[in-house]
């Protein structure tokens, strides 16, 4: 839900989402009632959040005025350029498959913190994200197979020689590593 007058310059990515109905927009101004009666039904109608991008200095009573209200119901505010009216600050994020990366400033610098993360992603390398994906494959791989044996190595350490308190490695691990993984590891 965004509150804004009709006149308000809304930006484009924000305008298409309101244009395909994503997002609703109530062209007024700012009521106090809004975050109890704006959210959603399972919690009463109180907003699960607020975003202030109120900007200038006319707006600083009323920027003040909505956090102050936020704070005192427990809502989860996030102030434009106001670090002090916040109780959150949102991370620049690269996201790469399952890599994820956040950069803050904690407010006191957005547009820097956005530029050291696009410098963090230019050192990655291409498709990282892919190679995260295939770590994970292999892992998953490894722990089913430690797992699937497991019950098996029981019973089989049940029967040997009880003295031998330390179990050797599964034959069966060097067969997780396929020769395309061997030839992957050389090309590293």
């Amino acid at each position: 839900m965004v509150i804004a007058p009709h006149d308000a310059d809304i930006h484009y990515a924000l305008g298409k989402r309101i244009e395909s109905g994503q997002v609703e927009w109530a062209k007024r101004g700012f009521e106090d009632t809004d975050l109890t009666n704006l959210g959603r039904v399972e919690i009463d109608h109180v907003v699960d959040a607020v975003f202030v991008t109120l900007g200038g200095k006319d707006s600083l009573n009323t920027r003040t005025h909505i956090s102050a209200l936020c704070r005192r119901m427990r809502i989860p505010v996030n102030v434009l350029d106001s670090p002090n009216l916040c109780t959150f600050s949102l991370p620049a994020t690269h996201s790469d498959g399952p890599l994820q990366i956040g950069i803050t400033t904690s407010g006191k610098g957005c547009k820097l913190a956005t530029r050291i993360r696009r410098e963090v992603a230019s050192l990655l390398p291409p498709s990282f994200g892919s190679a995260i994906e295939r770590l994970g494959t292999i892992r998953r791989r490894i722990w089913e197979e430690d797992h699937r044996s497991q019950a098996l190595e029981d019973s089989t350490i049940l029967a040997e020689n009880e003295d031998d308190d330390i179990p050797a490695q599964k034959p069966t691990f060097n067969q997780l590593i396929s020769e395309s993984d061997r030839e992957a590891a050389k090309t590293r």
